[in-house]
């Protein structure tokens, strides 16, 4: 019953969830999203949000409304014709078959030591704890007969992870398939729309990893300054100039030092994710979104996944308010304030901005 639960589950998605008009058209509901009153250079977050929650009516946020959408499609178009039982299909993971099989989980816990009944079970099952980390070890040093790399069958991760994450001294970002659905990826949309939504959550994720508190961490876990004072000093500069600007923008003494972590990510994967796609060829990044021109249409939909109805936030935790982490990178972005035009002075392009990288130096880089 649970195997045919999970296939229901993941045919329902893919059928019902793989079409623009069904899921997710992204065209039409970021412009009925967008408030035209509002000048994006004056608040980018009101323009691009401003009426997203009279859509959305009692709606947290994009993932919230998404779950809603997946959720009664499931029941209405594949419950009681395929398992009898509305209520049975109200909240289930789809499992992609092959990783059911015993062969796939034998693999994936290989490393675990084979029980049998001569051994007490409290200490199989302290063994079988201990074999985890010494299974991941293999992976913070070369092997000596050949380079160990992490493969996503390597790491433990469950499947309901509704998050991107980067591990430290592994190097390794984790992106779940459960998000790479819209609002944060679409097959079908434009490089301008992917980049600027899910490129830009690689980014951030990249971006973990200089942080401060270990930026000289190796995989030997030992401190070595791997990084030249000069770069730890700019880097301590940029994280000091956002700790100021968020604590300005929120009013807060100690908001913009409890998010750091978080703030420099989502400056820096902004500023990651439109290097990587300015590098695209033509016409691959000429496609914007409706009446949003390319490099405006990667602006807002780094904008629109933040889109939410609950507006409240604690200056004690570690991320900014939405409406902040969205505006917050493209103020020090001399790209968005290009693409729409921003004069300097203006909310949005402000005299005073944390630029994260220097642009000649990266435009220098790229041409060789």
């Amino acid at each position: 019953m649970l195997l045919l639960l999970a296939e229901s589950a993941a045919n329902a998605f893919f059928e019902y969830c793989d079409t623009t008009v069904s899921c997710f058209d992204r065209d039409t509901e970021l412009q009925v999203s967008r408030l035209v009153d509002v000048d994006p250079c004056q608040n980018m977050f009101g323009h691009v949000c401003g009426r997203w929650e009279s859509m959305y009516p009692g709606q947290q946020d994009q993932f919230d409304v998404l779950n809603t959408r997946l959720r009664m499609s499931l029941l209405e178009n594949s419950g009681q014709a395929r398992i009898g039982s509305d209520s049975a299909a109200d909240k289930i993971i789809g499992t992609p078959s092959k990783l059911r099989s015993d062969v796939a989980l034998n693999s994936y816990y290989r490393h675990v030591p084979k029980y049998n009944a001569e051994t007490k079970f409290v200490v199989w099952f302290l063994e079988a704890h201990r074999a985890v980390p010494v299974h991941k070890k293999q992976f913070l040093r070369r092997s000596p007969e050949a380079a160990v790399s992490v493969s996503t069958d390597d790491w433990e991760a469950t499947e309901i992870s509704v998050g991107a994450f980067y591990v430290i001294l592994y190097h390794l970002i984790y992106t779940p398939g459960s998000i790479l659905i819209p609002p944060l990826l679409h097959p079908h949309g434009p490089n301008s729309y992917n980049y600027g939504s899910i490129g830009k959550v690689q980014g951030h994720e990249l971006s973990h990893a200089f942080e401060s508190k270990h930026l000289d961490m190796v995989s030997n876990d030992e401190d070595q300054a791997v990084y030249a004072p000069r770069f730890q000093r700019l880097l301590a500069e940029q994280q000091d100039c956002l700790m100021l600007q968020a604590n300005k923008m929120t009013r807060s003494d100690i908001a913009g030092n409890n998010s750091i972590s978080e703030t420099f990510a989502d400056n820096a994967g902004v500023e990651a994710a439109f290097l990587a796609y300015s590098t695209l060829q033509q016409p691959d990044r000429l496609r914007g979104i409706g009446q949003y021109t390319a490099d405006q249409a990667f602006f807002a939909a780094s904008c629109y996944i933040f889109c939410e109805a609950k507006r409240t936030s604690s200056e004690d935790g570690i991320y900014l308010p939405h409406s902040l982490r969205c505006n917050q990178p493209f103020i020090s972005s001399q790209e968005f304030a290009d693409a729409f035009h921003c004069r300097e002075g203006l909310p949005m392009f402000p005299s005073h901005r944390c630029d994260i990288h220097d642009r000649q130096l990266v435009k220098h880089s790229m041409n060789h």
